[in-house]
């Protein structure tokens, strides 16, 4: 696959008569090879546009207040935050206070990996003490028995807990 050596970039060769299946794989692999790299090149360009932001320069400590206020104020939990960036990612996933809040919506569905979830979220808490607040989404077998299982996994950390209600 004709690739520029000076920009890299991709130019298409004219169909020169019948290419063979194995020509056409060789191909195929060159340019996800040349895919791969793009990609590592943009998320080295997205970490410096992410380092020239203002907001990056200010201190963890100021950071960590804002992501305080901003849990507590919306319904912006520390996964979302994490979600923005490395840096944050870090900071926020070290962070107890950002952890110490649980609110859940209580349904009939619990997908397989909320309960392993709730546990890595109540451990990120560290000792602090725990505020929870349940939604249960209806009155139904199925969403007593989630329920259940949630609250299994609550009573593990029962020790830490601060406030704990639930609405209906």
């Amino acid at each position: 696959m004709p690739v520029c050596e000076d920009c890299g970039e991709y130019r298409r060769r004219a169909v020169e008569g019948p290419q063979t299946v194995a020509e056409l794989f060789e191909e195929m692999d060159q340019v996800e090879a040349l895919m791969k790299r793009l990609a590592v090149h943009r998320s080295s360009l997205r970490r410096r546009i992410n380092s020239l932001v203002p907001i990056s320069r200010l201190p963890p400590e100021i950071l960590i207040e804002i992501f305080s206020l901003v849990c507590q104020t919306s319904s912006t939990t520390p996964i979302f935050l994490g979600s923005i960036c490395a840096d944050w990612r870090t900071l926020a996933w070290s962070t107890p206070l950002l952890w110490c809040r649980i609110t859940l919506e209580v349904s009939d569905a619990l997908p397989k990996s909320r309960p392993d979830l709730l546990s890595e979220w109540l451990l990120r808490s560290n000792n602090l003490p725990l505020h929870i607040k349940l939604f249960p989404t209806e009155e139904d077998d199925s969403v007593f028995l989630n329920l259940r299982t949630i609250m299994e996994v609550l009573v593990t950390r029962s020790a830490y807990w601060g406030s704990i209600e639930s609405f209906s």
